[in-house]
């Protein structure tokens, strides 16, 4: 199987994201079937003139999302698609696109560095850490249990 993948280099999407894309949607609309093998990082990136680094980052969000597995030693190859992604893959591409708007009485900023000092318990905090710098020192640089016991 020839897969070679167009990638504008002077476009404004990332080369990683460009391949990302370009297999998934072969994935999704069956151009790609179940347990075929993918083209190796370095015959890719030979074939589309591209770094090694690019390959592997597109082929490692592909694996992430379960589109693909890495197989040790022969590769990676397609997987079938859960029922979610199916759905999703019949869905033209211009079908308006819903968005959930949050409850304000609901909403939760967990951007970092953004902290409200005037609601922050700072006396807590101070309080936590003096606390756990008074265990062993080898405690508090370690990482702890590997395992946790829930009870």
């Amino acid at each position: 199987m020839n897969l070679t993948p167009f990638i504008k280099k002077d476009g404004s999407i990332s080369l990683y994201l460009q391949l990302y894309h370009y297999f998934r949607d072969e994935i999704e609309h069956g151009r790609l079937k179940v347990g075929i093998k993918l083209p190796s990082i370095r015959q890719l990136s030979q074939t589309l003139n591209i770094s090694r680094n690019t390959v592997e980052t597109a082929y490692q969000q592909l694996v992430a999302e379960g589109y693909v597995e890495s197989k040790e030693k022969s590769g990676l190859y397609v997987l079938e698609l859960d029922d979610f992604r199916k759905e999703q893959s019949k869905m033209p591409k211009d079908a308006p696109k819903t968005t959930l708007r949050p409850d304000p009485r609901h909403v939760i900023d967990f951007q970092y560095g953004d902290i409200e000092l005037d609601r922050f318990p700072l006396k807590v905090w101070k309080k936590c850490v003096v606390e756990a710098m008074e265990n062993p020192i080898q405690e508090v640089f370690s990482y702890g249990e590997k395992q946790a016991i829930l009870v």
